[in-house]
């Protein structure tokens, strides 16, 4: 009886299946605290930043940023001070234990990263990467077809390879 009530899918609704599948399993094996852990490493390869360059960086809202930033300098992994030369910013810089978790994390972060993707040989890695990159782009252009702009990846480039951003 099933059968009949269901129909059956097409590979765009497969597609779309399968990237549901892969964000569900990132966001739960992977995600645990992951906006803590963007600002600890962004916090790692820039130094002191100012709150507004470190919302630039991370691409997150300034409401969302506050959120985060509160939770890890109640854990004692960040600082914040007024800026010297701009008193109307504030500065985020790393303590010294927030410098051991960030180097902690980036260390664990490459280890998860490598783990992800053993399945594939490199040139499989490269056609993933490049039909990822396609697919990204179509959608944030049919997000600027219906005036929204889309939140796209921004001059950060996250998620480009490394041959790709020289």
């Amino acid at each position: 009886m099933r059968e009949h009530r269901c129909r059956s899918f097409g590979m765009e609704e497969k597609l779309q299946g399968q990237l549901r599948a892969c964000g569900h399993f990132l966001h739960y094996n992977m995600g645990e605290k992951a906006g803590q852990a963007r600002i600890l490493s962004a916090l790692l390869e820039s130094g002191t930043i100012t709150q507004r360059e470190l919302q630039d960086i991370l691409e997150v809202r300034s409401g969302s940023l506050s959120e985060i930033l509160n939770k890890v300098e109640a854990n004692g992994f960040i600082e914040r001070s007024q800026s010297e030369n701009d008193r109307r910013q504030m500065e985020v810089r790393l303590t010294e234990s927030g410098m051991e978790r960030a180097s902690r994390l980036e260390g664990e972060r490459e280890d998860a990263a490598a783990g992800l993707f053993a399945c594939l040989n490199d040139e499989e890695k490269k056609t993933l990467s490049e039909l990822l990159d396609k697919l990204l782009d179509g959608w944030e252009g049919q997000e600027r077809g219906r005036g929204r702009g889309g939140r796209g990846r921004g001059r950060h480039m996250h998620g480009r390879s490394g041959d790709e951003m020289q």
